[in-house]
């Protein structure tokens, strides 16, 4: 999202959002604002859902809130893997032929 990285500047955390991002992603010594308007810069990717946008760029997701462009949390991405269902896998495979 173009309009996240052009007003990257406007980003800021609330001290409730500083200790849940320095917990999760462990970063006590880190001027957190900083950091994350690097990181939208640099972003691989960006989704907007609604009035947040999440950023993703080397293993972590931010989480910012659009209109007051207030950085929610981050955390790093943990690849879960879950079974198919047996009905999940016929659906796809008959999508799949067409």
């Amino acid at each position: 999202m173009q309009i996240l990285r052009l007003q990257s500047d406007k980003l800021h955390i609330s001290d409730a959002g500083t200790a849940r991002v320095r917990r999760n992603l462990k970063m006590p010594d880190t001027d957190l604002v900083q950091w994350c308007k690097e990181t939208v810069q640099q972003a691989d990717l960006i989704i907007t859902q609604g009035k947040y946008c999440y950023v993703y760029r080397q293993g972590v997701v931010i989480t910012v809130r659009l209109p007051a462009k207030t950085i929610i949390t981050a955390h790093p991405l943990r690849g879960k893997v879950r079974p198919m269902q047996t009905t999940v896998i016929r659906c796809v495979e008959s999508c799949a032929r067409g």
